[in-house]
């Protein structure tokens, strides 16, 4: 897979993924990621809610499946993977923030400026959603850019999980209870990691 940060930004695409895909999905596009988190690969990569390839973070729901944000403030030089190729554009974090106004102004891309009082930060939101954040340089007293994201619309984001409800045997439902106080969890979480983790084979038994 080949993504061109440009067309990534500007259109919101990232062909042949796409916000909803499945870890499942995504691995067999990707392969295995670099590393996944956030707690450590310890963590069952495919209950994990993040999957890392070279400079790229892909996000999936903490209790459910779907892509719904790709992101990264590893920009300098951006890496890529045997799977994933990554053309930069002009994403590093050598780039000013009147620099970048400048060349989106001159290829006419529409674009806005949102301040970030809290964080001393300004982004930079593209009209497919995508956002360039530019943040103070301790030395040189400019904005440069420090990340780029892009999240799945609301809409989206709720069609790629979906909530169910189950009845247990009360010896189970005990049984629950005690692993979730043991590992500080709701007892939906822990069902919700479970069968994540095992659905794939349950047309093997």
């Amino acid at each position: 897979m080949h993504l061109d940060l440009k067309h990534f930004l500007l259109s919101g695409q990232i062909d042949p993924l796409s916000f909803g895909t499945t870890r499942k999905q995504t691995l067999e596009i990707l392969g295995s990621p670099d590393d996944w988190g956030p707690q450590n690969r310890r963590t069952n990569q495919f209950i994990a809610e993040i999957w890392l390839y070279g400079s790229l973070e892909f996000y999936f729901p903490k209790n459910g499946d779907g892509l719904w944000m790709v992101f990264s403030d590893d920009l300098n030089p951006f890496e890529s993977t045997p799977n994933l190729t990554i053309s930069s554009w002009i994403i590093n974090t050598e780039l000013r923030l009147s620099e970048a106004e400048t060349i989106f102004k001159n290829e006419q891309i529409q674009y806005s400026l949102v301040p970030q009082q809290k964080l001393d930060a300004i982004d930079i939101v593209f009209s497919s959603g995508a956002v360039c954040r530019f943040e103070p340089h301790a030395e040189l007293g400019t904005h440069h850019l420090s990340a780029v994201w892009l999240k799945a619309h609301q809409e989206a984001y709720r069609n790629s999980a979906k909530q169910v409800s189950v009845t247990l045997p009360l010896h189970v439902y005990e049984k629950l209870r005690s692993v979730a106080i043991k590992q500080k969890k709701s007892i939906p979480r822990i069902c919700s990691e479970w069968i994540v983790a095992h659905i794939d084979h349950l047309d093997e038994e």
